[in-house]
């Protein structure tokens, strides 16, 4: 019996999709640090191996636009700038592994997304991994919990609490957006979702995540796109608010407190590195004016900052701009740059499209456009306390935003009669 070659790519697809969103749910959650049994069987690598054998043989490669590929083009940028830096780095080996665990997979990634995302609801499975991503995480802050210091929780040992708090932060818009999109039963799902997010961010104790949950909250608040109901709204805000106030937030308001009346490290201690954020920074900038055209090498910033400053002085950026500048040059940071313009252009372009339409099926799309905006301009505020340099958090708005762009521009521009 001759098989349906029709039948045979819709299953080569799915497939190829099931890998992708797999791939990037353990790359996300760090699925194999909290679940250490996952670890011994390197189910990361598997799944990127499988996934990227998937690229290959299932023809979704031949779906990534080369030329006008303007997203790509970056993020291929963004790696060169990387290795280029190796040669010229304080720890050559270390640059590389850098380059091989991060801005290559990130690279990866991209191209996963860019490959798989074809329909809405292919779109809607993809950003789906977020949500999921940050599930497991909840999960390992309530039961694998790791005590960073007094009042701030942390899970796996590869993020700490301020990352966490950035993930939650930037994919509490998107379960808004999910939200509202939903019918009852994932409504309350959503409406679940967004309550261990809020929970989970302020049990990391990250001010610079606190900060800008809040700046989130206030856009979403205000964003029609979205289109969260005003009671829901309120609802937010309560929510929010109750978690401050609770026995939870007791050291969170302590934080906040120290630092409001200027007795906080990050502005008291300005002993070179071994200090505050601001000692931190001043350092950093030491370090780019020294090396400002390729860096000290990509992921290097800690130890050119302990080689500088002596053996307790090795200290993360707590900068990512800054960091990115220090590790890969200006040339890196003009490329980071241009890749943070990008996706909150394409999606000022793809609201700005749906706004326009009348069409109830590309309706649909605009509060995840919105979401994702307002997400991604609360991590790039986050991201200027917290070192993020090569989040996937980046390569996958970069995804999202373009394929975002993509299918409302396709949806606007098919006739009534194909639709």
């Amino acid at each position: 019996m001759k098989s349906n070659p029709e039948q045979t790519t819709s299953k080569n697809n799915t497939l190829f999709s099931i890998s992708v969103y797999l791939t990037i749910v353990a790359y996300i959650a760090r699925i194999a640090e909290i679940f250490p049994v996952l670890g011994t069987f390197r189910v990361n690598l598997l799944l990127f191996v499988t996934t990227l054998f998937l690229f290959v043989v299932t023809g979704a490669i031949k779906n990534i636009k080369i030329t006008g590929n303007t997203e790509l083009l970056l993020m291929t940028g963004f790696l060169f700038a990387g290795l280029l830096s190796v040669p010229f780095s304080v720890w050559p080996s270390n640059a590389w592994q850098t380059c091989i665990d991060s801005l290559m997979i990130n690279l990866a990634i991209f191209l996963f997304c860019q490959a798989v995302i074809k329909s809405e609801k292919q779109l809607f499975g993809t950003i789906s991994t977020i949500i999921c991503s940050c599930a497991i995480l909840l999960y390992g802050l309530t039961y694998r919990p790791v005590i960073a210091e007094e009042y701030r929780i942390s899970t796996t040992i590869s993020y700490d609490s301020n990352d966490i708090a950035l993930l939650f932060v930037f994919a509490f818009p998107v379960a808004s957006a999910f939200f509202v999109a939903s019918k009852l039963k994932g409504k309350l799902l959503a409406c679940i979702i967004m309550i261990g997010l809020a929970q989970g961010i302020v049990t990391t104790g990250s001010r610079g995540g606190m900060i800008a949950f809040g700046i989130a909250s206030f856009l979403i608040f205000f964003s029609s796109g979205i289109g969260l109901k005003l009671f829901y709204k309120l609802v937010v805000i309560v929510m929010i608010a109750m978690f401050i106030l609770s026995p939870k937030g007791d050291g969170l308001r302590e934080r906040f407190a120290t630092l409001m009346s200027g007795q906080d490290y990050n502005i008291v201690n300005t002993n070179s590195a071994a200090g505050g954020r601001l000692a931190i920074w001043k350092s950093g900038l030491v370090l780019l004016l020294n090396n400002p055209v390729v860096g000290v090498g990509a992921g290097n910033s800690t130890t050119a900052m302990g080689q500088k400053h002596g053996d307790r002085s090795w200290k993360t950026m707590h900068n990512s701009y800054l960091q990115i500048a220090v590790e890969t040059g200006l040339i890196g940071l003009a490329i980071y740059l241009a890749i943070l313009a990008i996706i909150l252009k394409n999606c000022k372009n793809t609201i700005a499209t749906l706004k326009r339409s009348t069409n109830q099926r590309e309706k649909v799309l605009l509060p995840f456009a919105c979401s994702m905006r307002i997400g991604f301009i609360a991590y790039m505020i986050a991201g200027f306390f917290l070192s993020q340099a090569f989040s996937p958090i980046v390569p996958l708005s970069l995804a999202f935003s373009n394929r975002l762009q993509f299918l409302a521009t396709r949806l606007t521009q098919q006739t009534p009669e194909n639709q």
